[in-house]
């Protein structure tokens, strides 16, 4: 063998001896375990603007009574905020929202639990919407953002929360079997009143003027209201009298402040659909009324709430009355409250909010309302210590509100003066379209000529005339009075 042969078949059984080295250590390398490769990546990463959110689902399941939870709010086409959860209340939940958003941003996987489907149970994260009935325990709560156009901002399920590292939780996406451990800071909140104007009345105390209180009986075998008393309140210089009150008897200054107080403080903690057949002024509906089933459907539906239908006398229009009786409330700034005071009601605050109850109780231990106004605690402010554990009370309240410019303080509004040019009719929403019209009309039949020639002198017409009439008398004063 040559010395040029020797040598190049040294190098091929070198080359030979490398390739191999290399190949057993690739194929004797450890392998990542699954799941590990998203270590230290976003969920979402795509989600980076927190004002797109127009809706929020939150899912949990209640172990006790193996019952899904629901609460959500969402924006509709129109621009408004509702609570579908609760009936569509309207809600204020446009920036609540986008900071609960911007909370969920760039959540990252930190740790792996788990690869496998078996352990959702075991870390809690366990679909509170997952069909199979039989699998109860584990369940965690479902976190859902999504924008205007129905896309998943961001989805997750998260379970339980570690014992050894403050605010970490273990989390994973609805359809991975993944569970991760992750760091969590989300600004939640799916108490009602968290996300409505919870100020019933939207009142100050010091602004009321008038304040009557009507008490009535119900008889109800006979489907009557019997009027007992009308007290009104009225005040003066910063006082209350009270009208027909006898020289020899004074008013309970203290009361009446409490009184006043409760309504200034009145907040809604639950809401219920108002039933069919009640109109809004809370008269019942003229088809309805002379239906005998539906009356007795409505009354039923009402009775559990300390509501009544009735008639003050045998010809009167059947309506909507309290067994507490009703308040009327005006303020200085020509709005009348009107308030039904209906029964007690004690639960958890998810059974105020909703009434989907596990239980109720309408009355005090000793079997008597109390007759406090306020819709969540008593007229001091304090929660009802006699609640047992966690149960709260409150009062079902129907509350209607007008407007009425007597109790108005100060000069009353005067109605605007019509301009002569509309007194033989309205003008269109664009300005007057019948009088344009015919300007049109006199344009083409008297000037067609001159707007067809392109004349420069004819636009410098045009643009004046439009300068005039915006400064025209008749033109301001018309915009003054359809405002």
């Amino acid at each position: 063998m040559s010395e040029n042969k020797r040598t190049l078949f040294y190098g091929l059984v070198a080359a030979l001896t490398v390739g191999l080295a290399w190949a057993a250590e690739v194929t004797t390398r450890p392998q990542p375990m699954a799941g590990f490769g998203d270590i230290g990546t976003e969920f979402y990463p795509n989600f980076d603007d927190p004002t797109i959110a127009t809706s929020l689902r939150v899912v949990a399941f209640d172990d006790d009574t193996a019952t899904v939870r629901e609460f959500s709010i969402e924006q509709r086409k129109t621009g408004d905020w509702v609570i579908p959860s609760h009936f569509n209340y309207p809600a204020d939940a446009e920036d609540r929202l986008a900071d609960t958003a911007a909370s969920v941003l760039h959540i990252t996987r930190d740790r792996l639990a788990s690869q496998y489907e078996a352990d959702h149970a075991k870390y809690g994260v366990v679909d509170p919407l997952d069909e199979d009935a039989t699998q109860i325990m584990g369940r965690g709560e479902r976190i859902t953002l999504k924008s205007a156009d129905d896309v998943v901002l961001a989805d997750f399920v998260v379970g339980g929360k570690l014992e050894d590292r403050e605010g970490y939780y273990h989390v994973r996406r609805p359809g991975d079997g993944k569970t991760y451990i992750c760091k969590l800071d989300i600004d939640l909140s799916t108490k009602f009143s968290s996300w409505i104007e919870s100020d019933l009345l939207k009142l100050d105390s010091w602004k009321l003027a008038e304040i009557t209180i009507d008490r009535y009986s119900i008889d109800e075998r006979r489907g009557r209201v019997i009027p007992e008393s009308i007290s009104t309140l009225r005040k003066k210089d910063s006082n209350w009298e009270l009208d027909g009150l006898k020289d020899d008897e004074e008013l309970r200054d203290d009361e009446i402040r409490e009184m006043v107080n409760s309504l200034d403080d009145l907040e809604i903690v639950g809401v219920r659909p108002k039933p069919q057949g009640l109109n809004p002024d809370l008269s019942v509906d003229e088809e309805l009324a002379g239906n005998p089933l539906l009356i007795e459907a409505l009354k039923s539906d009402l009775a559990g709430k300390g509501f009544f239908i009735g008639r003050v006398t045998t010809d009167g229009d059947p309506r909507l009355f309290s067994n507490e009786g009703q308040l009327i409330a005006a303020a200085d700034e020509g709005l009348v409250y009107s308030l039904y005071f209906g029964e007690v009601f004690t639960g958890s605050d998810e059974e105020i909010e909703t009434g989907f109850a596990k239980s109720a109780d309408t009355s005090d231990e000793d079997g008597q309302n109390d007759g406090n106004a306020d819709d969540s605690q008593d007229a001091d402010g304090q929660d009802d210590d006699e609640s047992a554990g966690s149960l709260k009370r409150s009062r079902y309240i129907f509350v209607t509100t007008e407007f009425n410019e007597e109790y108005l303080d100060g000069e009353k509004p005067a109605e605007p003066v019509k301009p002569p040019e509309l007194e033989n009719g309205e003008p269109s929403a664009d300005g007057g379209e019948s009088t344009a019209a015919a300007n049109e009309d006199d344009v083409d039949s008297e000037s067609s000529g001159v707007a067809s020639s392109g004349d420069e002198d004819a636009e410098a017409s045009e643009e004046t005339a439009r300068v005039e009439d915006s400064e025209d008398p008749a033109a301001k004063a018309r915009e003054e009075y359809e405002v």
